[in-house]
This record gives C-alpha cells, structure tokens and sequence, in this order.
C-alpha cells in the first residue's frame, strides 16, 4: 500500500496563516503602544480624534478574525483529505468502475481507455489542459470493444506537458458521419491509494483516478489456481 502525504500545499497554506498572525500581532502590539503614548502625551486644548482609534481597533479585529477563520478552514479541509486516504484504503484490491473523462499524465505518459459501442471509420481523441484548451489529438482503434492508447505527454507542437490531470474526450463516426458510441469508462482493480497537493488519487496500474470518478465498487473474483 502505498499512501502519500496530503502534499505541500496544505503546510504552504498553514504556514501562510501563522505568519499572517504573527505579523498582526506583532502590529497589533505596536498600534497599541503608540496608542497608548499619543493619549498620554496629547495636548489637552487639542485631543486626539478617538473616531480614528476606534475606526483602526474595528478593522485590525476584522483581519485578525479572517485569518483565524482560513486557519479553521484548512483545519477541516486537511481532516477531510486525510479521512478521504483512510476511507480510500478500503478500495485497494476492489474492482472499481470509473468515469475516464481525465488522464493523469506521469513520467511522460498517460494510458487512455475507451470503449465503443460498433465499429467506426473514424475514431478522434482529443486531450485538453485544465483551462479547456486541447493540447493533442490522437487517432485511435475503430474496432468494436474496448481500447488502450498510451499518450506520450507531448503538446501538438512536440513539446513535453507538464504532469498532472488532462481532460479527454473521444468522438467516433463511421459511413456518412453517422455517430458511434464512444465511453471513456473503465474498470481495473485498485493496487494502491496516493494523495497528491490535496487530491486522494487511486493507482490502478499506471493510472491515476480522483476517488470521485468512482462509479461502482465491487470485490475483486478471486484467480483460479494454477493447474498443477
């Protein structure tokens, strides 16, 4: 079993806040001492305006109880990550069945697996980035039944992506444009649980899937003895 860390960015963030309240506090002593020696020393004929104490004291309030609510945030947002990897645990050795619209792309590949519904003269697979815009279009098998193609992580231009999700979609046709059903749905038994910048991810072979792709799960049948 292999169960990552949630990932840097939940400490990034942890550290973000404490030294955000750090740094208030450290201004918030020094408001009040210098608030503090302009009472004792105003000129009794000309006092200071106490609209403008009051005005600053309501708004150094405000940003010290925004940043403890974001520190109370990631709190729960980490206890949910890490309850997610424990409940995760329990997939490792099912069969899962999930939605395959996003490959993870690692180690400059990605496998992508579809399915169609017949036979087509035209099978078009497009990957695109996160921001929606396609990076690579693959031509892919047109027989009826399901299909693997490795992706080797490179742009349209020939250029190595970066790792991380990429959104697929296949489209096939076959004679007139007539449309043929094409699924990126799969299933394969988990081997492992990773979590990676927050994200609980399940290993099925080379692949990488979020735990909300998950459709069904199922037990694994158990392989027959090898025959002696």
């Amino acid at each position: 079993m292999a169960v990552d860390s949630v990932g840097s960015s939940g400490l990034s963030q942890s550290s973000t806040s404490a030294g955000a309240a750090s740094a208030l506090s450290q201004n918030f002593d020094a408001f009040l001492t210098l608030l503090t020696a302009q009472l004792k020393n105003q000129d009794p004929l000309s006092p200071l305006e106490s609209t403008e104490f009051v005005t600053q004291l309501v708004q150094f309030s405000s940003v010290e109880q925004a940043i403890h609510q974001r520190e109370s945030l990631e709190q729960l947002v980490n206890l949910q990550i890490a309850w997610q990897a424990t409940a995760a645990v329990g997939y490792i050795g099912k069969t899962v069945e999930a939605s395959g619209e996003n490959v993870f792309l690692e180690a400059g590949k990605a496998e992508i697996r579809y399915k169609l519904d017949d036979d087509a003269g035209d099978v078009k697979i497009v990957i695109k980035d996160m921001t929606g815009t396609v990076v690579r279009e693959l031509t892919g098998e047109k027989a009826k039944g399901e299909h693997t193609i490795t992706w080797d992580g490179k742009s349209k231009d020939g250029k190595d992506l970066d790792e991380g999700f990429y959104a697929v979609s296949v489209t096939a046709t076959k004679g007139q444009d007539i449309a043929v059903g094409a699924t990126t749905d799969f299933s394969g038994v988990v081997d492992s649980i990773d979590s990676i910048g927050g994200a609980v991810l399940l290993r099925i072979g080379d692949m990488r899937i979020p735990i909300g792709r998950v459709k069904s799960v199922r037990d694994t049948p158990a392989t027959p003895p090898a025959d002696a």
